[in-house]
């Protein structure tokens, strides 16, 4: 049998013809549309129709179908109460618009008893968009370095129209390097991606129409760079096999410069604790501020072979560590991603895992190209800068904790339904030194910030209902209801605490829309110049959520525990099917009621708190525990009635289908002050000749053990009133792990004789001051 296919005139003639009955055998009281009125002028291609009904729809259901110019809008309608129902159409839905003139549209409406009997309405109007103004395109700002093979997220969702129009969305590339076969994932979408398959340049071009005109184009460049790894060993990891297809590996560390390359890439599989401590690859990398990347970490590896050069670590397995030493302003950091192990398991449930990990990798590479930062989940700074003379260090640790379901609404996973995604929770420890009148310390102030987003829809992870589905509101995948944060120091002996609670905020309860996340303390220093100083640590950071609030949930001692949900949530008695869930979530009998922007969105989670050590300097490494747990909904119509959902909905209850459980150990010591041992001199005695031109030497400043952190020595100088030795800097940086730093010392004759000679205090600054003698012999 053939089936004939007719066009959307053909289809409109045809309904013209079956609605084309005399007003007086029309059951008017059944169906009436109330907008667009019959042979209306409308000026705008945003049209509003309503359609009201004779009879109750919550208490006798019957089938509502509805057509614009023969294409079915059934599906977009919504019930404003159980007797209209409205949508908004424009042409992307059918509707017939153009600037040139008017253009003659029909929309038809129909009603089906239980009977199988119909009832129909029709109006004819008229759109006139003569007076249309074109578009404007806007791409919204985007990092213009990547690595070639990396996910680049294109967003021009900006883009406007005067008119209030609907936009259709035109992507194409300008500009593309030889060989390049890139392709966007959605070329008419708002939000599109690409991958740039070659280093080079990609010059994107978007232009926005409203069906009517188009905007002048929009351009943004990309910079795909090649990724540079270099490896001490073979490594055998499935993660490396990726990254390496998108990268030049070099083999040789001992011949190569680790600050030509990215990363240095370690195989934990391959290497005992002591070897990772003892790298000197991992040291060099760690110096010039490159990444480390280890892969296949133990939790011993963890413990003995990078906490002497991290200063933190997770307890537990991981699947790789990626990790970096650099300062912000004068504060120490280490920054740390941590992909969790992956167990045979979530392979067979999510095959694309490794390659999602591997984007994930990238994405933090790039923080190494130019004009290039991460700025999701990250703690907001203080509001005044940190002093120089302040002893801080901060440590950033993101955790990816990736999920995967199985099933998405009424769709399965025997259809292909599975969803994956990851969420991220960012640790932001900060610890300083109170040491206002104790030099080598009072005690330490250790601030948490929690950063978390709150939504899996990033890094691949996508809503599985169909756009059909979703545009009739009748089905949708797993999207948050709420997130639980908590946060507390582990004591070795309940009896004997060695932490004591400072503040936190968001305090409790706050269920705002506007809510603070501030914890405010003060720290006394000892200064350079031995008077004493002070660091108020304070925020004014506040964060603004539609429908959505925060409470410090269970609160006590040293614990915090944040819930963050809506501020009408969807509760329930616990049934899956009960009439009293139904106002949560539908309108009475028909639309199911929309998730909130933030279930269905990226948003940002922060929290702080601050703790403190009483009256006490903690030399051993504390532990500070924290979990992350995620409520998820999943929502759906099995009995699908076009646009209603009667009798037979479902929605999966709120639980917990997610959680994880974090425990960080952390050197405290690290801000304890390491003495300066010596301060010496190369050569000294120093012999000049009378009149000759200075001559430099070094000065070399010299600790007890190795810094802690990376340590400044401020005050360099000679003792006052004396003019024959300058040190050309005042102030030296030690890098964690070594003992000594060196600086230039220029040192003359002026004032001297032959055989004369002068001995010249230079002293330094680490909590005292310290100063050793240079002899000065004229010739």
């Amino acid at each position: 049998m053939r089936t004939a296919r007719y066009p959307a005139v053909m289809i409109a003639l045809i309904l013209l013809a079956l609605f084309a009955v005399p007003a007086s055998s029309r059951a008017d009281q059944i169906l009436q549309i109330l907008e667009p009125a019959q042979m209306q002028t409308i000026s705008s291609s945003n049209v509003t129709f309503r359609v009201q009904f004779g009879f109750n729809m919550e208490s006798e259901p019957r089938l509502f179908r509805a057509w614009l110019n023969g294409k079915p809008v059934g599906g977009l309608f919504e019930f404003t109460d159980t007797y209209v129902a409205a949508a908004q159409l424009s042409p992307q839905d059918g509707l017939k618009a153009s600037e040139k003139g008017s253009r003659v549209n029909v929309f038809a409406a129909e009603v089906e008893d239980p009977d199988g009997s119909k009832h129909h309405e029709m109006v004819r109007f008229t759109v006139d968009c003569s007076g249309n103004r074109a578009p404007i395109a806007l791409i919204a700002e985007t990092d213009g370095h990547v690595f070639a093979h990396e996910f680049v997220q294109l967003d021009g969702s900006g883009s406007s129209d005067a008119d209030n129009d609907p936009l259709a969305y035109t992507w194409t590339f300008t500009t593309v390097p030889k060989k390049s076969k890139a392709a966007f994932s959605d070329p008419s979408a708002a939000m599109t991606n690409f991958i740039p398959d070659v280093p080079g340049t990609y010059v994107v071009q978007l232009v926005a129409g409203d069906y009517k005109a188009e905007s002048e184009p929009k351009t943004v460049t990309i910079e795909a760079a090649e990724l540079k790894m270099l490896i001490e060993r073979q490594v055998d990891d499935a993660i490396f096999d990726i990254l390496s297809k998108h990268a030049i590996v070099t083999q040789s560390a001992s011949l190569e410069d680790i600050r030509t390359h990215h990363v240095a890439i370690f195989d934990g599989k391959r290497l005992a604790a002591d070897d990772i401590k003892n790298s000197t690859l991992l040291t060099d990398a760690l110096r010039e501020g490159r990444w480390g990347l280890l892969l296949n970490v133990t939790d011993e590896q963890k413990k003995n072979g990078l906490m002497p050069h991290l200063g933190i670590v997770s307890q537990g397995e991981a699947q790789a560590l990626l990790f970096r030493r650099l300062h912000d302003g004068n504060t120490p950091v280490v920054r740390i991603l941590e992909l969790p192990s992956i167990d045979p398991a979530a392979i067979k449930a999510d095959p694309e895992i490794f390659s999602r990990y591997a984007g994930m990798l990238l994405k933090k590479l790039r923080e190494t190209l130019e004009s290039t930062s991460e700025v999701v989940w990250a703690a907001p700074p203080p509001d005044n800068s940190i002093p120089p003379d302040l002893i801080n260090v901060r440590w950033d640790y993101n955790s990816a904790l990736p999920f995967s379901f199985d099933h998405s609404g009424r769709q399965s996973a025997s259809k292909g339904r599975t969803q994956h995604g990851t969420y991220y929770a960012n640790h932001t420890f900060t610890l300083f030194l109170d040491n206002g009148n104790q030099p080598t310390g009072n005690k330490q102030y250790l601030l948490l910030q929690v950063d978390t987003n709150s939504n899996p829809r990033d890094s691949g992870s996508l809503w599985l209902a169909s756009d059909s589905d979703r545009s009739k509101h009748n089905e949708y995948a797993w999207f948050q209801d709420y997130i639980t944060v908590s946060a507390y120091p582990v004591e070795a002996d309940p009896k004997n605490p060695k932490w004591f609670w400072s503040n936190n905020d968001p305090s409790s309860p706050n269920n705002l829309e506007t809510y603070s996340a501030n914890a405010s303390f003060n720290v006394g220093f000892n200064q350079a110049q031995g008077a004493l100083g002070s660091f108020s640590c304070g925020f004014s950071h506040s964060y603004t959520l539609a429908d959505w609030g925060v409470l410090c949930q269970d609160c006590a001692g040293t614990t915090v525990k944040w819930k963050y949900r809506s501020t009408n949530p969807p509760e329930h008695s616990g049934s899956y099917f009960g009439y009293s869930d139904m106002y949560d979530w539908y309108y009475g009998c028909g639309k199911p009621k929309q998730p909130n922007a933030i279930s269905e969105g990226q948003e940002i989670f922060h929290g702080a708190v601050v703790w403190n050590t009483g009256s006490a300097v903690l030399t051993q490494p504390a532990t500070i525990n924290s979990r992350i747990e995620i409520d998820l909904v999943d929502n759906w119509c099995s009995k699908d009635l076009g646009t209603t959902c009667c009798s037979s909905w479902n929605r999966e209850t709120s639980k917990s289908l997610w959680s994880k459980d974090l425990a960080f150990t952390i050197d405290v010591a690290a801000v304890i002050p390491v003495n300066i041992e010596s301060i010496t001199f190369d050569p000294n005695p120093v012999t000049v000749d009378v009149g000759a031109a200075p001559v430099t030497i070094k000065g070399y400043v010299n600790l007890d053990q190795e810094a802690k952190i990376d340590t400044k020595i401020t005050g360099i100088q000679a003792e006052s009133l004396n003019y024959n030795a300058f040190p050309r800097i005042d102030s030296i940086t030690i890098p964690k792990g070594s003992k000594s730093g060196s600086f230039d010392i220029d040192v003359n004759t002026n004032g001297l004789t032959r055989n004369q000679s002068v001995t010249v205090g230079i002293s330094a600054f680490y909590t005292h001051r310290y100063t050793y003698s240079l002899t000065i012999n004229a010739k």
